[in-house]
């Protein structure tokens, strides 16, 4: 560059001789100038830099090529020593003298300059600029590598390659861009042309200790494991540690496609040793040897933290971590990674048997909670019909459906075969069986008897056959169609063994059907053909002796029916209470006048029975039988002072006037009189009240104050009229119990009309309700029914509220159900009809949405007297749900925990509730354990036990076991039957997030 330089301005200088004589510089300057040059080519850049200056500062005024000459090489002596300002100095140098001749070496000193500070970017800029041809010539190399170099490190490799491909000659360039030709071959995968680069300065000192590396890393992407294996070992002993990683890295995948897998396994661990990141190639590699040399456990360890990735790698470790475990005999963990290797297709085969394994633990662990064998086994059918394992496949999946928990899942399975042979129906009639079981368990009498349907169409196994009868007649039973239930099981009876339960239960039920037809003697029969198959002392037991008893009774076989009556009482269940009322009765039938009110005496004195009310009617009655008066009157008291809801109220009314007329107490008898007549107008009694009240007026000959009595309280006293009055009814009634409804309709309307105030206006009222509801006048039954519950206590109360209840709800009118319901509770005379009005109830408050509301209802019926375990469940679950609605979520904890042993929809959403509320408080140990219990619990409602699951597996991610999330997640998408309720959606969703 500077012999270029100097020709040039020799050159220069001649032909401006003439000239320079009249603008030449001062002598001076001219001569500081010169002395700048010799030391600047002498590199004395310090002394030269200061003969420039001088000479810059004697240069006349006008003399710019001189003074542009200085400045030039006061910037360069400056760019040479890395002054400080050197950089701002070339950079003045280019703003003042844009065109200038040195403006290209100027350019290419600040490109140096910037390259060796760093700053590639601006020096690539630079070098851009540099007209290559322009420098001197011996520059050209050290130009192409400076400029390939900083366009290499700015990332414009392309253009880098063709600047280093351009150092040809210079030898102080030409290895170091050979080295980054390689280097970019390599990068791009061009290996043949790297390897020859890399070879070409193998022996140059600054590449030698690097080059056998990437040669080694080259054999080894062309798959030359002999070549890394045999120049590898050698390259450790004098690499760096750095180098030492990588080498022992590469030569123990050599080993492991060699396939020997103990130093494969060897020079792994040498590579973790020396600071390696064991990431999943190097975990899998690692694992797969630990697996060969059959150290399950630490092969277990490493692929687990490679098999949830959601590739090739994951699906191959998922395999064989499988069989690790196989091997160590876990098989729940050995299914789980099958399903992760059967979930992805890279690699069919590992797929196939993946898939097959996975369904085969499947069944011989349980089948899976959401029927994970079935479907399993199902799509590797299908998947794989060429299979060597098709038949063995065909023969667990039989069995899979066989031995179904989830029969819900099983029926939707089984139902989507094409072309199902004799085994598979037989499997159906099974499955269909016990579905229809949960179905009658859960209410659903319609679905039971379809699914029985179902099974006795496929009739390939005699016991399931039989059952099949059994159950219709529950389910007839529970329809109240005794007259279907019948047939049904006398046909179970002859078909099944005398020791089966069912067999029994059946006995019993066929007593219950001839006992409500009142054919006495064939229900006794059967009544005593179950006591002598059922000697269990239990509620059931006391209850069949209660019926022998009652048929004794209608037979007039007293004392017979005091026998039964006893075995009842002695079995002390639930039956006793009844049976002792009974007993009572029967014992006045045999003039056991004494022990009669004696045990009447003591039901009343127990006072927890069910029949205290009936005991104190019964007790009155008698004591005014024996003409004990005041002794009736003190019970009938008692009666219509704490059960002023019994339904013997109003009749223990009517005769609490008659015994104080009897006594000549007539101001007492018109007491009770009148208490008939206003609280009870529509009763049968007020019909004797009102004659009572006239005879006790007439007695006084004060007809004037009977008849104004009379005429305020409406009710008819005209004879002829209440006669009329009794007709009617009599006449419409007769109609409407012969179930002729269409005819019975108007008579019992016009009968309303003609006695707005008549004597059976509650019973008119209700028959009114029901034919209108069998002419499809649901609004005028409605009206009728709620008028009769609304009613004073009357024989059709408790019927009338029961249906109008139903009926509002129906309507989702749940304020006028709830408050029905609510009413029902409390006049209800049976304690099953109570409970059942406290059910509705709760049902109705849920209905209407308000969850305070429920929580205050579960209140009153958990102190309920009528409460039992059912509706405790019921009302804890409500209780439950409403404390954690208000954010209590311990309280909530509390109530659900003491319902979950039930078997019902309620529980096992609590059972969710408790494992939800868990997760959230992060007791992840605790929640996990729910939902295991919850999955042994097999409760046919799998929308919350999927609920559950998906909770599962969002602990096992916050445990960082993405191994077990995954396959929880899978199990769910997997086996769970109904695709469209969002619980698959959301296990996929979260199981391709750990990928």
């Amino acid at each position: 560059m500077r012999k270029k330089m100097l020709s040039f301005g020799a050159a220069l200088l001649l032909l401006a001789a003439p000239v320079s004589q009249i603008e030449a510089a001062p002598r001076e300057a001219q001569s500081h100038y010169d002395k700048g040059i010799a030391l600047y080519e002498k590199q004395k850049y310090s002394a030269a830099q200061t003969e420039f200056e001088k000479a810059a500062r004697g240069a006349g005024a006008d003399d710019v090529g001189f003074s542009e000459r200085a400045a030039y090489y006061i910037a360069l002596c400056a760019a040479e020593m890395r002054q400080g300002n050197a950089r701002e100095m070339l950079d003045r140098f280019i703003l003042e003298y844009p065109g200038s001749i040195y403006a290209n070496d100027i350019r290419f000193s600040l490109g140096t300059l910037l390259h060796e500070e760093g700053d590639y970017q601006a020096a690539y800029a630079q070098y851009q600029q540099v007209d290559p041809y322009e420098l001197d010539f011996s520059r050209f190399d050290e130009y192409n590598f400076r400029t390939g170099y900083a366009a290499y490190m700015c990332g414009d490799t392309d253009k880098a390659y063709g600047y280093f491909k351009n150092c040809n000659t210079d030898p102080q360039y030409k290895p170091h861009a050979t080295y980054y030709i390689a280097y970019i071959d390599y990068s791009r995968g061009d290996l043949q042309a790297a390897k020859r680069e890399f070879a070409s300065i193998a022996d140059n000192p600054a590449y030698e200790p690097i080059i056998p590396f990437y040669l080694l890393q080259i054999e080894f992407r062309e798959n030359n494991y002999d070549y890394v294996v045999a120049n590898g070992i050698p390259l450790l002993a004098k690499a760096t540690e750095a180098r030492q990683q990588e080498i022992s890295r590469i030569v123990s995948e050599a080993y492991f496609h060699l396939g020997d897998y103990p130093k494969a396994l060897a020079y792994m661990d040498n590579y973790a040793k020396l600071g390696g990141e064991m990431g999943r190639e190097e975990l899998y590699l690692a694992g797969y040897c630990n697996y060969v040399d059959r150290d399950y456990p630490k092969a277990i360890d490493r692929l687990t933290q490679v098999a949830s990735g959601g590739d090739e790698l994951a699906q191959n470790a998922s395999f064989h971590l499988g069989d690790a475990y196989l091997q160590m005999g876990d098989k729940k963990k050995a299914m789980s990674a099958f399903a992760l290797a059967a979930s992805d297709d890279f690699d069919q085969a590992i797929r196939e048997e993946a898939m097959f394994n996975y369904g085969k633990l499947q069944y011989e662990l349980g089948g899976g909670i959401f029927n994970e064998a079935i479907t399993t086994l199902d799509n590797y059918i299908k998947e794989f019909p060429d299979s060597p394992r098709i038949n063995e496949a065909r023969e667990i999946l039989l069995a899979a459906y066989f031995n179904s928990r989830n029969y819900n899942a099983a029926y939707e399975a089984i139902r989507q075969l094409p072309d199902p042979d004799n085994n598979v129906k037989m499997a159906l009639q099974k499955i269909a069986y016990f579905r229809a079981l949960e179905c009658f368990e859960a209410g659903d009498y319609d679905r039971t008897l379809e699914l029985l349907d179902v099974a006795d169409a496929n009739r390939y196994t005699a016991k399931y056959t039989a059952l099949t009868k059994f159950w219709r007649a529950e389910t007839y039973v529970r329809k109240g169609d005794y007259a279907k239930a019948q047939p049904l099981y006398e046909a179970y009876v002859a078909l099944s063994p005398s020791n089966e339960r069912e067999n029994r239960m059946a006995q019993y039920n066929l007593g219950y059907c001839y006992f409500n037809a009142k054919q006495w003697d064939k229900a006794a029969a059967r009544f005593n053909s179950f006591l002598n198959a059922y000697p269990a002392k239990d509620d059931l037991r006391a209850d069949a002796f209660n019926r022998l008893g009652d048929i004794a009774f209608a037979q007039r076989e007293y004392y017979k029916a005091i026998e039964n009556y006893d075995k009842a009482i002695s079995l002390s269940t639930v039956g006793a209470d009844y049976a002792r009322f009974q007993r009572a009765v029967m014992l006045g039938l045999v003039d056991k006048y004494d022990r009669k009110v004696e045990s009447l005496i003591a039901i009343i004195g127990d006072g927890k029975s069910d029949y205290v009310d009936d005991a104190m009617f019964e007790l009155g009655r008698t004591y005014v039988r024996r003409e004990r008066f005041n002794d009736g009157a003190a019970v009938l008291k008692r009666l219509v002072d704490g059960y002023p809801q019994s339904p013997f109220a109003v009749s223990a009314l009517s005769e609490l006037g008659l015994i104080y007329q009897n006594l000549g107490k007539n101001d007492e008898a018109l007491k009770y009189y009148k208490k008939v007549v206003d609280n009870y107008p529509s009763s049968p009694q007020v019909k004797d009240a009102m004659i009572g009240i006239k005879n006790i007026y007439v007695d006084k000959n004060d007809v004037d104050t009977y008849f104004a009595f009379a005429k305020q309280s409406g009710i008819e006293t005209n004879v002829t009229v209440v006669e009329r009055d009794s007709l009617s009814f009599m006449a419409a009634n007769r109609v409407y119990q012969s179930r002729d409804y269409t005819r019975a309709l108007p008579l019992m309307d016009n009968y309303l009309r003609q006695y707005p105030q008549g004597v059976y206006r509650a019973d008119a009222l209700y028959a009114l309700g029901d034919c209108s509801l069998q002419a499809g006048n649901r609004a005028g039954a409605l009206a009728a029914f709620e008028e009769v519950g609304n009613m004073p206590s009357n024989r059709y109360q408790s019927l009338a509220l029961q249906k109008a209840a139903a009926m509002q709800m129906e309507d989702k009118n749940y304020a006028a159900a709830a408050e029905s319901y609510k009413r029902l509770s409390v006049i209800a005379p049976q304690k099953n009809v109570a409970s059942e009005a406290l059910d509705g109830y709760l049902k109705a408050v849920v209905a209407s949405g308000d969850m305070t509301a429920a929580g205050n209802a579960a209140d009153e019926v958990l102190v309920s007297s009528h409460l039992t375990d059912d509706l405790a469940h019921t009302a804890n679950f409500l209780k439950g749900r409403a404390l954690q609605a208000a954010g209590d979520d311990n309280g909530a904890l509390a109530h659900y925990r003491k319902m979950i042993d039930a078997r019902t929809r309620d529980a096992a959403e609590a059972r969710y509730q408790i494992v939800s509320i868990l997760f959230k408080q992060n007791k992840l140990k605790e929640a996990e354990k729910e939902v295991f219990a919850f999955s042994e619990k097999n409760l046919p409602y799998e929308y919350w036990m999927g609920k559950a699951f998906l909770i599962l597996g969002d602990i096992y991610v916050k445990q960082n076991d993405a191994f077990q999330a995954k396959a929880t997640y899978k199990s769910i998408v997997d086996g769970y039957s109904d695709k469209n309720d969002g619980v698959v959606a959301e296990a996929q969703q979260k199981m391709d997030a750990l990928k």
